[in-house]
């Protein structure tokens, strides 16, 4: 069947098109994230309206792309800056907290070994 091709063809194009859209969207999301990661305050609110999204499309748009909800990605960005840091090396583990917004240093210590399954203090002492 000589239409078969043409059709997967334009579904394909379609869906890379879709991707590099997604993609793009969440760049800038994570470009506005580390620019804000160190207001305690800084939220999905303040995010969305950023981005210039209601909050429920926006809710809904980083569930598709992300499989998450918007807090748990905030939250798990904030780690995974934390994390860099770690591994530089040149920062205390408090220092660090609070330059992700995260006030509490002993709720980022759990919060930390949570995702990584060791303290921040441990982290990355290994990798070097």
């Amino acid at each position: 069947d000589n239409n078969m091709p043409k059709e997967d063809l334009s579904l394909h194009k379609e869906t890379i098109l879709t991707n590099k859209a997604d993609k793009n969207f969440k760049d800038k999301v994570q470009l506005i994230i580390s620019k804000n990661v160190g207001n305690p305050d800084f939220n999905i609110d303040e995010l969305a309206s950023m981005l210039n999204m209601g909050r429920t499309k926006f809710y809904g748009k980083m569930k598709d792309i992300t499989g998450v909800s918007p807090n748990k990605y905030l939250s798990d960005e904030r780690l995974r800056i934390a994390a860099e840091l770690l591994i530089e090396g040149e920062l205390s583990v408090s220092e660090i907290s609070y330059k992700v917004g995260i006030q509490d240093s002993s709720y980022f210590n759990k919060r930390f070994k949570a995702k990584y399954g060791v303290a921040p203090s441990k982290y990355g002492k290994n990798i070097k």
